[in-house]
């Protein structure tokens, strides 16, 4: 629900939600903000998706792995993401992605980001070194290693 009322604020600026509308309120013929803001669903190539937005904005208020993250990172684009903890270690606030805590940060985020584009372009940067650590070769040679220890 916050990505859509972050959307409501936010009318001079188009909003992408892309995936499954799991939320029974966001069904349909429930959109609640039809101004500003896309659903299109499921979309079989997610780099086409990331290479329209200029931000990715992911207001969630649990994550798992945050993958969606890191595949925005790969693609490019600056992040704005919750602080949450399972976050800490992997996203700085201000070196590789933005963090909000509530709506308004989210929306000052976004103005922050659009207004400033040498900031953005460090976000930018140091997000996909970032992703350069999940390199599956990179991932394989320490998979190797810890194989050898534990064999030898």
């Amino acid at each position: 629900m916050d990505f859509i009322k972050i959307s409501k604020k936010n009318k001079e600026n188009i909003y992408l939600w892309v995936g499954k509308r799991i939320f029974p309120i966001i069904q349909p013929n429930n959109i609640i903000n039809k101004d500003n803001l896309i659903m299109p669903g499921y979309i079989n190539d997610i780099r086409a998706a990331y290479s329209a937005a200029d931000i990715f904005c992911f207001p969630s208020y649990y994550e798992g792995e945050g993958l969606a993250v890191l595949e925005a990172m790969c693609c490019g684009l600056p992040v704005i993401i919750r602080d949450l903890p399972v976050f800490k270690k992997r996203f700085c606030d201000g070196k590789n992605c933005l963090k909000a805590r509530n709506n308004k940060e989210f929306i000052e985020n976004i103005y922050y980001l659009l207004e400033n584009p040498k900031e953005k372009n460090k976000i930018i940067e140091n997000g996909l070194k970032t992703v350069k650590q999940f390199d599956i070769n990179k991932i394989a040679v320490k998979l190797y290693e810890i194989y050898k220890k534990i064999v030898y």
